[in-house]
Formats: structure tokens, sequence, C-alpha cells
């Protein structure tokens, strides 16, 4: 969500913890950046090869924009069974 009142680009770079991995978003990269109006919320899509045994994973993002630097900003829990 951009919370400013002017259009920001935003750099997002999605980590998969202990063996969830992020395939790569553009040709040879992790990250990907998008443009969001103020006050609006964007979602990216992503693909994640999943690890074979069962658990609980950890997915995050860093997120940059502008001189901001969120590390680990957002989370997701995957469950494998």
């Amino acid at each position: 969500t951009n919370h400013s009142p002017t259009p920001r680009q935003f750099t997002i770079t999605p980590k998969g913890w202990d063996g969830l991995k992020v395939a790569q978003l553009r040709e040879g990269t992790q990250s990907l950046s998008v443009s969001i109006a103020p006050h609006q919320t964007r979602s990216i899509p992503l693909t994640v090869t999943l690890p074979s045994l069962p658990g609980h994973y950890l997915l995050t993002a860093d997120i940059h924009s502008q001189g901001m630097a969120f590390e680990d900003w957002t989370e997701a829990m995957v469950w494998v069974e």
C-alpha cells in the first residue's frame, strides 16, 4: 500500500526460507519494480517451489522505495502437508 499522497515506485524482493524457493520475477533478477498510485494497494504474482518435506515455510519480502528500506516487511506462511 502506498500511504503517500504522491505516486511512488517500489522495488519488491521476495525471499523464501528453509527450502521454499521463489522463481525469478524477471529474467536475471529476483526483484520487481511497481508503481503505486497514492493511497492505493497493488499485489504481484509469485511462483514458488515447495519443499518436499511437510512443514511450515516462511515467505517474506524486502520493500524499497525512494530512500526507504523495509527488510522482511511483509510475510506469508506456506504449509506443506
